[in-house]
């Protein structure tokens, strides 16, 4: 008579005498889907369906937001888990870090969305290691999309980490390839600091037309003609113009 294991097709092969710890056991299961009584279908708008085969059990004990999903009175046997927030590579990224204490991602961008993931499945010690990874990979090339994280998520240390390599080297965190994404409501709040190390106001301009241009959130800035740019092209000329003689007015007086 053969042996067959839960929820997992093919007989039993004594796979665990092969296993000398116990994560080594808890990687098989994860990967081979073995003893899996739970199902997470994860979809956002810009990724296809995915399906994730889980334990409750490991869910659990690692997070008290899967507990009480799982086995607080609300939870529904048999159905699978919408998730609708994140996208599945994080979300896989998320069930190896719970079994494996690993994270599989590369990108500070992937960290962020883990970050998220960490926070709102209330597992405190991921948010600490997305959160050094942000810290340390955090550079001119992604201060003003990290600065925006960090504005969401209220972490102010990192928000003056942000706009301080903002004011130093405003050149190159404004470039245009930097500036995917990035809401106008951010270089607004760029504008009204008090210093930025720039060699001329183009430098704002463009990053205002960059974000007006390719920010879903501000479509209807799109259909902005040339004429209102050269306007508020002016408009800031003119103020830093006006800065600079009430300076030196003041030096000379």
């Amino acid at each position: 008579m053969s042996r067959f294991s839960p929820n997992a097709e093919g007989p039993i092969g004594d796979w665990q005498t092969s296993k000398d710890k116990l994560k080594d056991c808890i990687q098989h299961i994860l990967h081979n889907k073995t003893f899996s009584d739970c199902q997470f279908k994860v979809q956002t708008k810009s990724s296809s369906a995915q399906v994730f085969q889980s334990h409750k059990l490991i869910l659990a004990i690692s997070s008290p937001v899967f507990e009480a999903m799982l086995y607080g009175v609300m939870a529904e046997e048999n159905k699978p888990i919408v998730v609708e927030d994140i996208e599945p590579d994080v979300f896989k990224a998320l069930l190896e870090y719970i079994y494996t204490d690993n994270i599989n991602l590369v990108s500070s961008d992937h960290y962020c969305e883990l970050y998220y993931a960490a926070r709102k499945y209330m597992m405190p010690y991921l948010q600490k290691k997305c959160m050094e990874f942000i810290e340390s990979t955090l550079n001119n090339n992604n201060a003003c999309k990290t600065y925006e994280f960090a504005k969401l998520f209220e972490e102010v240390s990192l928000m003056k980490d942000c706009l301080d390599i903002i004011i130093n080297q405003t050149e190159s965190a404004l470039n245009e390839a930097n500036l995917k994404d990035v809401k106008l409501s951010t270089i607004i709040t760029i504008l009204d600091l008090d210093f930025l190390n720039i060699q001329s106001e183009i430098t704002l301009f463009n990053a205002v037309r960059t974000c007006a241009n390719n920010n879903n959130e501000d479509k209807g800035l799109k259909r902005f003609n040339s004429h209102v740019f050269i306007n508020c092209y002016l408009i800031v000329t003119l103020c830093y113009c006006f800065i600079s003689l009430i300076v030196s007015f003041t030096y000379f007086s």
